[in-house]
Parts: C-alpha cells; sequence; structure tokens
C-alpha cells in the first residue's frame, strides 16, 4: 500500500488521506513527493498511520477517528460488538441469502444438465422414458439436496456454520 499523508494545519487534520506520489502539486507545492521527511513536516503533510486491529467480521466491526499527533495522523479503530438484535438481523440475512444462493446453484445445475427444451419434450411425451426417468430421478436427487441443505441453513446459529453449508450435487445418471 502507498505511503498516505494528510495535510494538518494548526494540530486539524484539513485534508488527506491521500498518496502524495499521484499528486504533481498541491497547494503551491511542487512535486510533494521529492520534500525532505521534515519538509512534508513542515508544511503540513504528515504521515497517516493506518493500522486495522483484528477483530470477528462476523461477531464485530470497527469505528474509527483520525487523531492528529505530534507528527502524524493516525487512523484510531474501536472494536465494536454487534448486539444480540443486530446479530439475530445479521444471521437472518445470511440464512435468505444462502438459501438463495442453494435454489440459484440448484437450478443452473438442473438446466446445464437437462435444458428446458428437454424438460418440455420430456413433459410433452416427445421422449420416453429412457430420457425421462433418469431425467426427473436427477432432478429429484438435486431438489432433495437443495432441500436438505436449505434446512441445514435453517438450522445455523452461526454465520460461520451458514457459510459452511455446500452442497454436494449429485451426478447426472
Amino acid at each position: 500500500m502507498a505511503e498516505m499523508y494528510c495535510y494538518v494545519e494548526n494540530g486539524i487534520k484539513l485534508d488527506g488521506p491521500f498518496d502524495l506520489l499521484k499528486k504533481k502539486s498541491y497547494r503551491n507545492i511542487s512535486v510533494p513527493y521529492a520534500l525532505t521527511e521534515q519538509q512534508r513536516l513542515d508544511v503540513g503533510l504528515w504521515p497517516y498511520v493506518d493500522e486495522v486491529p483484528e477483530y470477528n467480521t462476523d461477531t464485530q466491526y470497527l469505528t474509527f477517528e483520525d487523531v492528529v499527533g505530534a507528527s502524524t495522523v493516525t487512523k484510531t479503530y474501536t472494536v465494536n460488538d454487534y448486539t444480540a438484535g443486530e446479530m439475530e438481523t445479521r444471521i437472518a440475512d445470511a440464512k435468505v441469502a444462502r438459501k438463495v444462493a442453494i435454489r440459484r446453484e440448484a437450478q443452473t445445475g438442473i438446466l446445464a444438465d437437462y435444458p428446458l427444451w428437454m424438460q418440455a419434450n420430456v413433459a410433452n411425451g416427445i421422449y420416453g422414458a429412457g430420457i425421462g426417468d433418469p431425467m426427473k430421478a436427477h432432478i429429484a436427487n438435486v431438489i432433495t439436496e437443495s432441500n436438505t441443505c436449505e434446512d441445514a441453513v435453517d438450522a445455523a446459529i452461526t454465520l460461520a456454520a451458514i457459510r459452511a453449508i455446500k452442497p454436494t450435487w449429485p451426478e447426472v445418471i
């Protein structure tokens, strides 16, 4: 990641963070990246420190504020826990999204193996049992796997458990 800077005047961050290498001039300073570190500090271009702490993205989120120090601006993070109500909403939303994804995978797989025209030909009796029976059995097996996975999603109680549910789609008969 590029070294970032902020413009500080009288101890107040007025602009940034930004990459000095992408600026040919800044506030009437030509080629600001060519200045020495002390020259940058003197004109108010202070280094920006942004070190993200480790946290559990499933149960926590970050807030931050920029703190102006003696010669740097530091992005100071606070790790916050989601409330029980927020976690219920996040888990409910994840369940809906995962079930939609599973159904989409099932539909995509069925249509890849048995396009609609083939399914229509079986339904209309154009293709006999030799093609129709294996097709219907395969589609039923895919639906069974989809339903099994959707039931597992409903039973899951954490975001990690929801993400871990991966269908094992049956092979074409």
